[in-house]
């Protein structure tokens, strides 16, 4: 096999394989926007300062684009991201310039409840099993920003507007 043949045999199984996991969990593998990233960042920067020994969890952290913002401005807390879906797991993952903590797991089986900071960007699909699993799985003044989509049965403490993003509206719960 030359190594044109060998390349699109791996783009072809990697965009199977993607699809496959996008199929059966519901899920996109759509980054968040740059003016999203911003803005969480600095919101929460306003309310927490360096973040200095928080834990903050980004559920559903894809490619990795706001997990490596994250540990960069706040290099005191403890970031991590979460993914389920293989291809941008890995990608993540082997990023050399990584310096948070990636894993694969589904944010639904896992325990949140000693998390400080959660940030989603999911599919409204998935927005009705959060809103229980918050409701039942977090610990008391625990952040969370919904990236495009609100919370259903929570209240949101603020909805900050994004321009120039898909997501258009962040939404920011504390609980």
């Amino acid at each position: 096999m030359d190594i044109a043949s060998f390349i699109l045999l791996t783009i072809i199984i990697i965009v199977i394989v993607n699809t496959i996991y996008s199929t059966k969990y519901k899920v996109v593998n759509m980054p968040s926007a740059p003016n999203t990233r911003k803005a969480i960042i600095k919101d929460l920067k306003s309310l927490k300062g360096d973040c200095a020994n928080l834990r903050i969890y980004d559920c559903g952290s894809g490619w990795g684009g706001l997990c490596k913002k994250l540990s960069k401005f706040f290099p005191n807390a403890t970031v991590t991201g979460i993914e389920i879906s293989p291809i941008p797991f890995i990608v993540s993952y082997f990023n050399p310039f990584r310096r948070y903590k990636v894993k694969r797991d589904n944010l639904f089986k896992i325990d949140l409840s000693n998390i400080d900071v959660l940030i989603f960007y999911l599919s409204p699909h998935h927005m009705e099993q959060l809103s229980k699993k918050l409701k039942n799985n977090t610990k008391e003044n625990v952040i969370i920003y919904s990236q495009g989509f609100p919370i259903l049965e929570l209240e949101a403490s603020e909805i900050i507007g994004i321009p120039y993003a898909l997501e258009k509206k962040l939404y920011r719960y504390d609980l």
